[in-house]
Order: structure tokens, then C-alpha cells, then sequence
């Protein structure tokens, strides 16, 4: 549950929202039918109409794709021992830290700490 929390707070201040379109069936008339639109301009659908959010707490790629072109500037510094650590360096010299399972949820915990602080 916690790492959901973590995936839609990442979605939201990456840009992620809550839409509908309009799609045009061949025999029927228009209709509205909801989905979740994406920071580049892409739509996603999930069950039912809805999208899902990327699981970042899961996939640095996600992490990669979604998250990183938000940050102005970052340096990734992880060591792995028994847990993945993540270290957020930004240009203007505040550092954002955490440790967790693997290096995407500590990378997505790292980035909540900057979002707290106002990032």
C-alpha cells in the first residue's frame, strides 16, 4: 500500500493527471471515457477506462523516464550492501537521501523527501 501512495504522489508532481477524451465509435455516437494523461502528451488506459500510474517504485527505467526530467539537475550517487541507498544531489546544494529495498523505491523515497521540502 505504501509504495501505491509513493507511485501516485510521483505521478502527480511528475505531471500525470486525470482526464477523459472524446473517442468516436463507427455506429454510435461520441462519448467521453476517462483516462490518465501523461506529462508528454500520451494517453494511458488500465481496466475500465482508467490508467494506471508507471510503478516507479519498481523500475529506475520508469524512474528514469518519468521522474528525472522534472529534476533540473541530479546526481545519483547508490551502494548496495544488504539495502539500496540513493543520494539526490541538486545544483543548488540542497541533497535529498534515503535507503530501502531496491534502488528504484529508495530513488522514488529520495524524490519524496525533495517534493516535501518543496521541490
Amino acid at each position: 500500500m505504501e509504495n501505491e501512495e509513493i507511485n501516485q504522489r510521483l505521478a502527480e508532481w511528475a505531471g500525470f493527471y486525470l482526464g477523459d477524451i472524446k473517442i468516436t465509435y463507427r455506429y454510435w455516437h461520441d462519448k467521453r471515457e476517462p483516462c490518465l494523461l501523461c506529462p508528454d502528451g500520451s494517453v494511458s488506459y488500465g481496466m475500465f477506462g482508467r490508467g494506471t500510474v508507471p510503478d516507479f517504485t519498481e523500475s529506475l527505467d520508469v524512474c528514469f523516464k518519468w521522474l528525472v526530467p522534472k529534476l533540473v539537475s541530479v546526481d545519483i550517487l547508490y551502494g548496495k550492501i544488504d539495502a539500496a541507498t540513493v543520494a539526490l544531489a541538486l545544483k543548488h546544494g540542497q541533497f535529498f537521501s534515503a535507503t530501502a529495498e531496491t534502488v528504484a523505491l529508495a530513488f522514488c523515497r529520495s524524490i519524496e523527501k525533495l517534493i516535501d521540502e518543496g521541490g
